[in-house]
């Protein structure tokens, strides 16, 4: 085989024309690194790269125009330039990729390096370089897009809220660990099967319908009543969303949903509450406006009315104030006794309390409230507490055993001595008397007798519960 020249006054036209026509640009540069000959493309490559179109970099040393052309690193420099030098000392050809970034562009490329024989007998080196910037670009997008599904998946799979994902037909196609645990099925349960299971068969719209609106952005964001294994009823809040395939054309939905059921729940307890406030301060007000009404009719002074008139608000507030120890559900009579009864005697041996742990409704509390102020008004003016001798026995008991059907209070004091019944009775009688019945449906014993005092009332099993 004869060896080819690789002056230009040897050269065969044909090897020039070959390297002319290649797309990839071509260097050829002898055993020092000296550039000798460009092919067209490399000639092209130097004009729309602002390089040295006057010498197309003839006579040029190779390694230092690859050094100054490499950007991104000068390890890839030194690379190319110790594989091309091994190409020329032992003829193995060298491959590599390099980044070749130019202003405002990114480009990598692909060098292969061969050795040829010149007519001389000396070394030299065919450089090919190969722009493969859209095929690297290509696989970082492909490398970029592995890694996001993974990391995808990896969130899905980890998310606290369930997620799921259905085709357009409606046929669940993947199904997370939070999924499992909130709706109670496996995958396996439900992969393939129509997200129509779950929903109750009370769900009126049609599996068509609800895709169309989550296609539309009409129902993006939604809160649904969905069913868990068993046809335990859950209510959820559903972020809905259309997954789109390469081609831009959507190909499934997905489902984030999270379970707002004990959120709801909570809601309608504090609404129910709320209202039970309202209807609460509506009945107080109630109250207070009889206390106001029935203490001014009394009252022979306006001095009177507001000594009289305050002490009764305050009797209520503390009544109010046992009750919200309970958390406005129930008063403990006993505590409820002992506020009443503490303004009026800071010792209460001369007190009896005896009876059982009870606790009375709201609507008990106020009334037995009330009547306890009244009774411990008028024992401190004119009985038990007023009397040196004189004694208070407050007592009550669940009357009929376990299953209780009333609740006997009753108030006793002796040790006293009365000029007799009152020839006229004010506010605090009415108390006594007719607030029990119309509020507690009960029917109080209210007597005065000359050596002692005696209230008694049974309260109906609805006001009242062991504690």
């Amino acid at each position: 085989m004869t060896a080819l020249s690789l002056d230009e006054t040897t050269v065969p036209v044909s090897l020039p024309a070959f390297l002319d026509a290649m797309t990839d640009v071509v260097v050829v540069i002898d055993a020092e690194g000296r550039v000798i000959h460009v092919n067209e493309a490399w000639r092209r490559f130097c004009s729309e790269n602002g390089g040295d179109t006057e010498s197309q970099y003839l006579g040029y040393n190779y390694f230092e125009i690859c050094s100054n052309g490499i950007t991104a690193s000068d390890a890839a420099a030194g690379g190319v330039a110790r594989g091309v030098r091994e190409t020329l000392a032992s003829g193995v050809p060298y491959r590599c990729e390099y980044p070749c970034h130019a202003p405002g562009k990114q480009r990598w490329f692909e060098l292969c390096s061969y050795r040829l024989e010149g007519a001389d007998g000396r070394p030299y080196a065919v450089i090919q370089h190969r722009d493969i910037t859209v095929r690297y670009v290509s696989q970082h997008d492909a490398r970029e897009a592995i890694r996001d599904a993974e990391i995808l998946s990896a969130l899905v799979a980890s998310s606290r809220d369930a997620i799921l994902s259905h085709d357009l037909g409606g046929r669940i196609l993947t199904w997370n660990t939070a999924a499992q645990e909130l709706f109670g099925f496996a995958a396996e349960e439900v992969i393939g099967q129509s997200v129509e299971m779950l929903y109750p068969e009370t769900w009126t719209q049609s599996l068509g319908r609800y895709r169309d609106d989550v296609l539309s952005g009409e129902a993006a964001d939604f809160e649904a009543e969905m069913c868990g294994q068993g046809g335990r009823l859950l209510d959820l809040w559903v972020t809905a969303s259309p997954i789109r395939g390469s081609a831009g054309d959507v190909v499934a939905i997905s489902n984030i949903l999270r379970d707002v059921t004990e959120m709801r729940a909570e809601e309608e307890a504090r609404e129910a509450e709320a209202r039970e406030v309202i209807h609460r301060a509506k009945n107080m007000l109630t109250v207070v406006n009889a206390i106001h009404r029935q203490t001014a009719r009394k009252a022979d002074s306006l001095e009177e009315f507001a000594e009289i008139f305050g002490a009764r608000l305050q009797s209520l507030v503390t009544s109010t104030d046992v009750l919200v120890q309970g958390r406005w559900q129930a008063a403990s009579l006993r505590n409820l006794a002992v506020s009443q009864l503490r303004p009026f005697v800071n010792d209460l041996s001369r007190v009896h309390l005896l009876g059982p742990e009870v606790s009375v409704d709201v609507q008990a509390a106020q009334v037995l409230g009330m009547a306890l102020h009244e009774l411990a008004t008028n024992a401190s003016k004119y009985g038990a507490l007023a009397q040196p001798e004189g004694e208070i026995t407050l007592s009550w008991e669940m009357i009929g055993g376990p299953g209780a059907t009333v609740l006997r209070v009753a108030w006793e004091e002796t040790g006293i001595a009365l000029d007799g019944p009152p020839k006229s009775h004010g506010f605090g009688t009415d108390v006594l008397t007719k607030l029990a019945a119309s509020m507690l449906g009960a029917e109080p014993v209210y007597a005065l007798g000359t050596e002692g005092v005696v209230w008694r009332v049974e309260i109906g099993a609805e006001y009242f519960a062991a504690e």
